[in-house]
């Protein structure tokens, strides 16, 4: 694509790294790599029904991360908005909607092992911060969420009988 030396300057005054628009020229180049071979036509501009054939291509045959793919995706959007700005074309043609949903990942209580627990315990009591110590010793006996054991009130516990009341929004 010819546009592509000079998309660099426009990607630059909107603050993007050098990194970053190494990067996403990278995603372009490819982008048009593929479109050359599977159209047999050079990429003249950009059209919705064939990036998201280049983005099913992606997820299919690359098996890249979600991540990954949401950052070609972040590319080709700042190169459409370069080619709409230049009068190469008329709309932009992917947008915020089209990014690919990234899981974080957790610790999961499961592979925390219950020496692993007490350990952490141990620690937390020696640096001396008891309330922490406290929080921690609550959400590790009754698998609380953080924000369950941070609105505990003295009301809602019942020491006599060993019980408490959580109050929780989710």
């Amino acid at each position: 694509m010819k546009e592509l030396t000079s998309s660099s300057d426009f990607l630059l005054n909107t603050g993007i790294s050098e990194n970053t628009i190494k990067a996403y020229l990278h995603d372009v180049e490819r982008y048009s790599e593929w479109y050359l071979h599977e159209y047999e036509l050079p990429c003249t501009d950009l059209s919705r029904e064939r990036l998201l054939a280049y983005l099913e291509y992606l997820e299919g045959s690359k098996a890249l991360s979600p991540k990954t793919i949401n950052r070609i995706i972040s590319s080709l959007i700042k190169y459409n908005k370069y080619l709409v700005a230049s009068g190469v074309q008329t709309s932009v043609v992917l947008n915020r909607n089209d990014y690919h949903k990234c899981q974080p990942t957790h610790a999961s209580l499961t592979n925390i092992t219950e020496n692993e627990i007490i350990q952490l315990l141990l620690d937390m009591k020696k640096s001396g911060n008891l309330r922490n110590y406290a929080l921690a010793v609550l959400m590790a006996n009754t698998g609380m969420r953080i924000s369950e054991a941070l609105n505990m009130k003295m009301a809602d516990l019942n020491l006599n009988e060993g019980n408490c009341v959580i109050r929780s929004n989710k």
